[in-house]
C-alpha cells in the first residue's frame, strides 16, 4: 500500500458483477451491486443473500465481511497508504436509538479488516438543541478520511446547522455549528465539497456565496466568505434554478439541475470554470456512471475472510 501513489493511474468502468454461486449444492445467479470503491478495492453487496464483501479489482481477491445493522443503507471504504491499513464505516438509520418525539439518528459502526471480527458500534454525539427536534440529516462522505453528518433544524430565524465530523484513523467525532451572520436565510444554504473540506453556500444576484469549515479538529470557520460570479447564469436563463452545487475542484463548480423530459425527470450536470468564468460541460448524470479514475492495487489482506463465503 506504501507505493499505490506510484502506480499509473488508469480509468476503469466499474458494473454490477453477476456470479453463479453453489449453495448448498445449487446453482444460483447472485447479483453484486457496487457500494463504494477506492484505492483498488471495491465494496460489494448481494442482492440476494445480503452479504457484504470486498474485492480486489486488479487480484480479484475477496473478502467476505461480516454482517453489519440490518437498517445499514451505505458502506465506505478507506485505504491507509502508509501503514496499509483498511477501515470499513457502515452508516444506518436508526428510529430506535435515542429517539424522543420521532427523532432519527444516523448511526456508524467501523471495521478493521486486519483486527475486528465484527463491527464496532460508535457513540453518535448529539448536541442539546438537536435532542427534541425532528430534523433532517445529509450526509457526506468525502475521501479525506472524514465524514461530515450535516444536522440542520429549526424555521425562520432560529435556524441551527450542525457538523458532526467523524476522523476514521483517530475515530474521534468532533461538533461544529456554523456562525449565525454569513447567510441571511440557514434554512436554505447548500452543503458543499470545496476541494475536501464541507463549505455552506448560497446564490444571491447571480454570484455563489461559501462559507468553509477548514479545519473540523480546531473549530475552525473561514473569516470572510468565498465570493464567485456566476456568469453563466445570465447567459442561460433556463437554468436559472440551480437545485445544488455538489462539488469545487481544480477551481471548477459542478452544478446540478432537475430536468424533465417528457415523462422522465433527469439530472443535468454543468461545470463550470472559475478563473475563465466559462461553463465547460454539460452533460446528463448517468451518462458517465461507473467510470472511475483509479491506481491499480495489489494490496493483500493480511488473513482470510471473516467466516469465507458462508452460502456455501
Amino acid at each position: 500500500m506504501k507505493h499505490l501513489s506510484r502506480n499509473k493511474v488508469v480509468t476503469v468502468y466499474f458494473e454490477d458483477k453477476v456470479e453463479s454461486l453453489d449453495v448448498h449444492g445449487t446453482i444460483v445467479e447472485e447479483k453484486f451491486r457496487i457500494m463504494d470503491a477506492v484505492a483498488g478495492l471495491i465494496v460489494e453487496k448481494g442482492e440476494t443473500s445480503g452479504k457484504y464483501r470486498l474485492r480486489n479489482f486488479t487480484t480479484q481477491e475477496i473478502f467476505y465481511l461480516p454482517s453489519p445493522h440490518e437498517d445499514t443503507y451505505d458502506i465506505s471504504c478507506h485505504c491507509n497508504n502508509l501503514s496499509g491499513e483498511i477501515k470499513l464505516v457502515s452508516t444506518y438509520r436508526d428510529e430506535n436509538i435515542n429517539s424522543r418525539e420521532g427523532f432519527v439518528l444516523d448511526g456508524y459502526e467501523v471495521l478493521n479488516i486486519d483486527r475486528d471480527d465484527k463491527w464496532r458500534p460508535l457513540k453518535f454525539p448529539i448536541p442539546e438543541k438537536f435532542q427534541t427536534k425532528q430534523r433532517a440529516t445529509y450526509e457526506l462522505v468525502f475521501r479525506n478520511e472524514t465524514i461530515y453528518n450535516v444536522r440542520k433544524d429549526g424555521d425562520g430565524l432560529n435556524v441551527y446547522v450542525d457538523v458532526c465530523s467523524f476522523d476514521i484513523e483517530s475515530e474521534r467525532f468532533f461538533n461544529n455549528t456554523l456562525p449565525h451572520g454569513f447567510f441571511s436565510n440557514l434554512s436554505k444554504v447548500m452543503v458543499i465539497d470545496w476541494d475536501g473540506c464541507v463549505a455552506f453556500g448560497d446564490i444571491v444576484e447571480e454570484k455563489l456565496n461559501v462559507v468553509l469549515l477548514e479545519n473540523h479538529k480546531m473549530h475552525k470557520w473561514s473569516e470572510t466568505k468565498i465570493v464567485i460570479p456566476l456568469t453563466f447564469l445570465k447567459e442561460n436563463p433556463d437554468i436559472k434554478k440551480l437545485d445544488c452545487v455538489s462539488i469545487c475542484y481544480s477551481n471548477k463548480l459542478c452544478f446540478y439541475l432537475e430536468h424533465k423530459d417528457g415523462d422522465d425527470n433527469q439530472v443535468l450536470q454543468f461545470v463550470y470554470d472559475i478563473q475563465s468564468r466559462k461553463l465547460i460541460e454539460r452533460r446528463l448524470v448517468g451518462s458517465g456512471l461507473g467510470k472511475r479514475c483509479v491506481r491499480p492495487s495489489v494490496v493483500t489482506f493480511k488473513r482470510n475472510a471473516i467466516g469465507e463465503d458462508q452460502t456455501k
